[in-house]
């Protein structure tokens, strides 16, 4: 295996004090590792690509006469078999075909052994072994040309070699045609469907090739705070407003059970980490309307938020919420005996704290793909 360390730099920024990084992949292993160089060159788990950050790729165990290879056929595509001069020898018309094409192709030794391609901060194409599957192909046809070319010579040589018959140079012709391309019966016609058989493969593993040229390389963008608007609905609990308060009939204050919780309509802002993958966790601050009641007091509320989908369209809150709530007021308590008669007098209005949850929606990225 000849070896090949090649650099492609990447630059995103010419600042001195932007951040470095490099990734190693190795064609042999399927591996890569990531390094962060700063100073000294620190293996790191992945890469967070800053606004003025440069990556390099470094390239281990390819060989680089691939390339070359690459070059020289797009360069000199096989031509079209359709002007032969030579009747006589249409064989040389498949060697002349190929001639040019395959001359100056190089061995290629890629790995044959097949990898999983899995890497935990990767996603990677299998590319080696499908290099090394296709050009096994066009090392096939490289081999045909020079045994074409070798064939054509000696049906030169046996064409003028006075010192045979004629049935024999015929039998001789025969053999070395039948040995080549595994049939007796060469015309003009069938030479120019071999050749162009051979031109299909030789270009269907060529631009196969040429498609598996890419690696993907999963890298974080800059981890800057996102800040986003949301509208939707809420649902608070105030221990407070689930307790109705009224005067029995032997003049005791007994209290009863209300609704559970009370729906808002709500909006948000939230703001979180603008990491590229994963769960997105932040805060959020919002205010809300409630929707029953007689009582339109605004609710505050505070707490986590956690983005979710593809420009995180929906958003899920939870945390601590502030609104005025009825509490027993002046001393009262449940079980006190009192003069009052209008259960209104017993309570007043003030602020509580009680729990919300929340989803909502971000409008703006709703549509977005």
């Amino acid at each position: 295996m000849r070896y090949l360390i090649g650099l492609l730099a990447i630059a995103a920024g010419t600042t001195a004090s932007a951040q470095q990084y490099m990734i190693k992949y190795d064609l042999n292993s399927f591996k890569s590792n990531y390094y962060k160089i700063d100073g000294d060159t620190t293996k790191v788990r992945n890469v967070n690509l800053k606004k003025n950050g440069r990556v390099i790729l470094k390239v281990e165990n390819f060989n680089p006469f691939y390339w070359n290879a690459k070059v020289t056929s797009y360069k000199t595509p096989v031509q079209d078999e359709a002007g032969f001069a030579n009747a006589f020898n249409p064989i040389s018309a498949i060697a002349q075909g190929f001639g040019s094409l395959m001359n100056g192709i190089p061995l290629l030794d890629l790995p044959n052994a097949k990898g999983n391609g899995t890497d935990a901060n990767s996603r990677f194409l299998n590319t080696a072994a499908a290099y090394a599957d296709n050009y096994k192909k066009v090392q096939e046809i490289s081999e045909k040309s020079d045994e074409l070319q070798l064939v054509k010579l000696q049906l030169q040589e046996l064409k003028f070699d006075f010192s045979k018959t004629e049935t024999q140079i015929k039998t001789e012709a025969k053999e070395l045609v039948r040995s080549s391309l595994g049939t007796d019966s060469l015309n003009l016609l069938n030479a120019v469907n071999i050749g162009k058989q051979y031109t299909v493969e030789l270009n269907t593993s060529l631009d196969e090739m040429s498609r598996l040229n890419a690696q993907f390389f999963q890298l974080n963008g800059k981890k800057a705070l996102k800040v986003r608007n949301s509208v939707g609905a809420a649902f608070t609990y105030f221990t407070a407003n689930n307790t109705n308060y009224f005067i029995g009939a032997d003049s005791v204050i007994r209290k009863s059970g209300k609704d559970l919780f009370n729906p808002l309509i709500s909006t948000f802002v939230h703001f979180y980490s603008g990491r590229m993958a994963g769960i997105k966790l932040g805060g959020a601050f919002g205010i809300g309307i409630p929707l029953t009641g007689e009582k339109k007091d605004i609710n505050f509320l505070l707490g986590l938020t956690t983005a979710f989908g593809q420009n995180e369209p929906i958003l899920l809150s939870f945390g601590v919420s502030g609104a005025k709530v009825n509490k027993l007021t002046n001393g009262y308590e449940v079980g006190q005996k009192v003069k009052e008669t209008s259960a209104d007098k017993l309570v007043s209005s003030g602020y509580d704290i009680g729990g919300f949850v929340s989803v909502s929606f971000n409008l703006s990225n709703l549509g977005k793909k």
